[in-house]
């Protein structure tokens, strides 16, 4: 699931990066401690907890895309699609050579009819991530990832 982000944020190439901020809700919960806890609950497979975790780090900081782009893959797994589109899109406009991110709404668009948009999106995720030209190599196979995103 979430396996490229599992350590702190920023330690897989697959993951975001902090941004930066240390601010706390009035718990005394971080955004990153919040972050964290979601990817743990993600690897177990509690994609509700996982999301209720990353909901609550998007509104501590809402600039940390790590957040964004792990609920999307959360939401993307239980096919909340449309949901997962917008925190796709949201994730790649806080960090646009997030590479997965791409790849994943490229993958969604293009099972939606939309293969300008999504094959182009797919190209530039497999420049920026070469790696992942193995599922992405041609539209149709593009087409057919579209149930399971890179993680």
């Amino acid at each position: 699931m979430a396996a490229a982000c599992a350590a702190a944020i920023g330690a897989s190439a697959g993951c975001s990066g902090d941004s930066g901020t240390s601010i706390t809700t009035v718990d005394g919960s971080d955004a990153v401690s919040l972050f964290n806890a979601g990817v743990a609950l993600q690897e177990s497979g509690d994609l509700a907890g996982a999301i209720a975790r990353y909901d609550r780090a998007i509104a501590v900081d809402a600039a940390l895309g790590a957040a964004w782009y792990n609920r999307a893959v959360a939401k993307h797994n239980l096919g909340r699609l449309d949901e997962a589109m917008t925190d796709y899109r949201k994730a790649i406009e806080l960090e646009p050579r997030n590479a997965r991110a791409l790849y994943n709404l490229g993958n969604l668009l293009v099972a939606r009819g939309e293969s300008e948009e999504g094959i182009t999106m797919v190209m530039q995720a497999t420049e920026i991530d070469p790696s992942l030209r193995g599922d992405a190599s041609s539209p149709s196979t593009a087409a057919g990832n579209a149930g399971r995103p890179a993680t």
